[in-house]
């Protein structure tokens, strides 16, 4: 066989290699000895390309210093297979690990992900739209919050759109409004907010059966009175309220309160401070999230409770520093990561096919630590008998 393989003419040219624009498809067939065909294919991932051969194209290209010209390929082909992902913010670790699904999937299908963030403004969701869009993006993951939605309604996206998260299918959900809505109507209420499920092109989480395994653990270890901490007012929160209504009536709890708070710390904490300063304090508190779990284990301190000796706590969540606290907190685990990835793979499908995904509210997974146990005075065997 004639001519220099891609090992020795590496050798050679790494010496003296040009800018990358210069470098071109045929100059890399050549050296690695295929079409310039065979080529594009490799260096855009191509299934039906061998992995022997795109190995050879692939060191043929890093030998002659090639790197792909985006702006060229997004001209000849009309796609960027570049993606945009606008979030609330990047300091949060719930959606840190919703990108890390996304970017997962992303490299799978051979995309880019270009990441910008609302930071809660709906004038600087509109600027961080412009910009993905001026990127030439072929479509986006947003993080449904009600910025980002008055942002989308001052123009029509030109490309496939896909929402995702914890409040991923906004609505008129009012927490006070589901906090005080009479029994026999709360199961109508859920009904029409698509249980189990989201309208197309939507990811999230299924927040009302989140509520409901948090309130079964507590109602399995003994607990009949019980606490909702944290009701913002989100969509999020009205479902999860909804839950812990409906799962502890079914169970016949004696009392059960909900609490409204943010979830930020000191909202949550004197939000706890009143419940379990009550002369009828609950046993059993279910926080709206794994924040709000931490101010209501800072309260029981701060009044001398322990927990979970005297009071239980159960997050919703699993954040990284749950399994840290002390006690190392009860949580039900979303899974964020996946919710991601998910997403991602619907923004595909919906490039390919023109049309939305079915949308899809993902179950958790209670995980049991330390910060729940039997409520005081309660003797499992008696119960048992």
């Amino acid at each position: 066989m004639t001519g220099s393989s891609p090992d020795r003419a590496g050798r050679a040219t790494r010496r003296k290699r040009r800018p990358s624009g210069a470098v071109t498809i045929k100059e890399i067939a050549a050296l690695s000895q295929v079409s310039s065909a065979t080529v594009t294919r490799a260096l855009q991932g191509h299934p039906r390309v061998r992995p022997e051969t795109r190995a050879r194209v692939e060191r043929a290209a890093e030998a002659l210093g090639y790197r792909p010209n985006h702006a060229a390929r997004t001209l000849a082909t009309g796609a960027s297979k570049t993606i945009g992902l606008l979030l609330p913010s990047t300091g949060d670790r719930y959606w840190g690990e919703v990108v890390e699904g996304i970017e997962d999937a992303a490299d799978d299908a051979g995309y880019s992900v270009l990441l910008a963030t609302s930071h809660g403004d709906a004038a600087r969701s509109r600027r961080m739209l412009d910009l993905l869009l001026s990127k030439r993006v072929d479509g986006m993951v947003i993080a449904a919050r009600r910025e980002v939605e008055e942002a989308l309604t001052h123009a029509e996206l030109p490309v496939a759109l896909v929402r995702v998260g914890p409040d991923a299918e906004l609505d008129d959900g009012d927490v006070e409004a589901v906090r005080t809505l009479p029994d026999d109507r709360l199961a109508g209420w859920l009904e029409g907010r698509r249980l189990g499920d989201l309208a197309p092109g939507v990811i999230g989480f299924d927040d009302v059966s989140a509520a409901t395994l948090a309130v079964e653990h507590l109602v399995g270890l003994g607990h009949r009175r019980l606490a909702f901490v944290g009701a913002g007012n989100r969509r999020s929160a009205a479902l999860r309220v909804a839950g812990f209504r409906q799962s502890t009536g079914r169970a016949g709890v004696e009392s059960a309160a909900v609490v409204a708070s943010s979830d930020r710390l000191a909202d949550s904490h004197a939000a706890a401070l009143d419940l379990l300063g009550a002369p009828e304090r609950p046993t059993g508190i279910v926080a709206y999230d794994d924040m709000v779990a931490l101010g209501a284990i800072r309260a029981a301190r701060t009044l001398g409770l322990r927990v979970p000796e005297q009071v239980s706590v159960v997050g919703i969540d699993d954040i990284d520093v749950a399994a840290f606290l002390e006690p190392p907190l009860t949580t039900v685990r979303q899974p964020k990561r996946e919710i991601g990835r998910l997403a991602a793979i619907a923004l595909f499908e919906a490039l390919g096919s023109g049309t939305p995904s079915p949308g899809r509210a993902l179950r958790g997974e209670l995980i049991v630590r330390g910060s729940t146990a039997p409520p005081p005075g309660h003797d499992a065997a008696d119960e048992a008998r």
